[in-house]
């Protein structure tokens, strides 16, 4: 689910791989396969002379250009969301990202795809790149963080699904490929594989993807909320085995994204996925530290049981697991870490358990999250309902208090939703300003209470009313405890 619009609004049904929900009780069949596997102007080329907004990781954590921590919790949003019609629409545009920073998030994950900036080799869209910038301007404008998602699905256009254009590969894969009734298992087809083979292995085909990434990051690079981009979304390898491909072949791209990307974006962070089949297989093969740039560690996860039978099977082990190989993984590479892709069906009875849950893990771990897809539909993966035009009836699972940016270390913190307690704890560090707690709309609806160090305070919200700030204090040892007045409304 992708990018359609710019050059022309493209009315095809393309294959969104969440309309597919079994695709990852397969995932160890494809495992097996996988691992033992053998209106345009040209392209702008100048390097970007935008100031550094400082975005840095001290092994495992993420900060901003003060030192403050940063606790990302997000959703996915595609570019062109509203550019799909009025029974798509959430809200006009520029409000729909002041309603997520509104409703309990700080940053968006923005879906962007390489075939809408370059359909045609060397000519580049700029009604697109400009929808991009417009895009991150109203991020920024709502106090939302941003980073931009090279995103696939199938390799590209050519295979029906989303991310290269169809110059990237040969015609005659195309020809030849039939497209099985199993998503995911269209990824091990020689045509689509070959077509990642050539990717990954043509220095020329890898720098005009690279290069159309930096034709965005030129236009948005004076973003100071732009944390940086998502180099490949859920990389799926050629013809090379698992062992091989990640770190001879994944990480030096991310390393090679990273250094051209960054010449027109400074100070920021690249964000690299293992291979889309690491929480199933359990294995990473990138080899640490990673240090040839910002690098953020951001696979992705859904719940076999969840995306499979669209009915969590309350195995709550299996979630910690997986957020513990993750942590584990980061902490490896030393690289902070976040779930760039994360969620379910709406469709699933019990999603918001299994919702309860995951985020559970999530906050001990102090992970980041972003949840797909803010859009509206059928879709069960759409997190805003056709028929309310609001957040579906999971949210009071996912609109939650966290730490947006905290002056100092977080140590702890975590949200009871049903005894209504939220508590934070921090190493505080005075110097870097102040610190800065998501309070979602529904709780300033409901009312609150807030002690710090065990004495009650009166709440300090910004001009906007959406995050509780705490001033420069004293240093060292800090906790908060927030008591919530009523449940979700909804």
């Amino acid at each position: 689910m992708i990018c359609r619009c710019a050059i022309q609004l493209s009315s095809d049904a393309r294959v969104s791989r969440r309309v597919f929900p079994s695709r990852h009780l397969l995932l160890p069949f494809v495992l097996s396969a996988l691992f033992f596997a053998g209106c345009g102007s040209e392209a702008p080329v100048e390097s970007s002379t935008s100031r550094s907004p400082g975005y840095h990781t001290d092994g495992h954590i993420l900060r901003d250009g003060q030192g403050r921590a940063i606790i990302l919790r997000g959703v996915n949003l595609p570019n062109d969301y509203d550019q799909r019609g009025p029974d798509k629409q959430v809200r006009p545009p520029a409000e729909v990202f002041h309603h997520i920073a509104d409703s309990g998030f700080n940053a968006v994950r923005l879906v962007i795809e390489w075939y809408q900036i370059e359909a045609q080799q060397g000519v580049y869209n700029q009604a697109y790149l400009e929808l991009v910038r417009q895009h991150v301007q109203w991020a920024q404008e709502a106090g939302l963080f941003v980073f931009v998602d090279m995103h696939q699905d199938l390799f590209g256009r050519g295979f029906g699904g989303d991310g290269a254009p169809y110059w990237a590969c040969d015609q005659s894969y195309y020809d030849s490929y039939k497209p099985g009734p199993v998503f995911i298992l269209n990824y091990l087809s020689s045509q689509v594989r070959a077509c990642f083979q050539k990717f990954w292995s043509t220095p020329a085909l890898r720098h005009s993807h690279q290069s159309a990434a930096r034709a965005a990051a030129e236009l948005i690079a004076g973003y100071d909320h732009v944390l940086g981009f998502d180099t490949f979304n859920e990389p799926s390898l050629g013809t090379a085995a698992i062992p091989v491909f990640e770190p001879s072949l994944l990480l030096p791209f991310d390393e090679e994204f990273a250094a051209f990307v960054g010449e027109a974006i400074p100070g920021r962070a690249y964000f690299f996925e293992p291979t889309f089949s690491f929480t199933v297989s359990r294995q990473c093969f990138f080899e640490g530290p990673v240090t040839a740039f910002t690098g953020v560690f951001a696979p992705h996860y859904y719940n076999p049981s969840v995306e499979g039978m669209q009915l969590w099977d309350g195995d709550a082990s299996a979630v910690h697991d997986v957020v513990a190989l993750a942590a584990d993984t980061a902490q490896r590479l030393q690289v902070p870490w976040i779930l760039g892709e994360m969620g379910g069906s709406k469709f699933t009875p019990n999603l918001s358990e299994y919702l309860f849950t995951l985020y559970g893990e999530l906050d001990r771990q102090m992970a980041g999250a972003f949840l797909w897809l803010y859009e509206k539909g059928d879709n069960g993966f759409h997190l805003i309902d056709q028929a309310t035009n609001d957040w579906t009836p999971h949210a009071r699972a996912f609109l939650r208090p966290v730490p947006s940016l905290v002056a100092g270390t977080p140590t702890a913190f975590t949200w009871d939703y049903a005894g209504g307690v939220f508590r934070f704890s921090w190493d505080a560090d005075p110097t870097a300003g102040q610190t800065e707690i998501i309070l979602p709309a529904w709780i300033v609806h409901v009312g609150f209470e807030v002690s710090v160090n065990g004495a009650p305070v009166t709440p300090q919200l910004n001009a906007r009313g959406n995050r509780l700030i705490l001033p420069a204090g004293r240093r060292g040892s800090t906790t908060l405890e927030m008591h919530v007045d009523g449940p979700y409304p909804g």
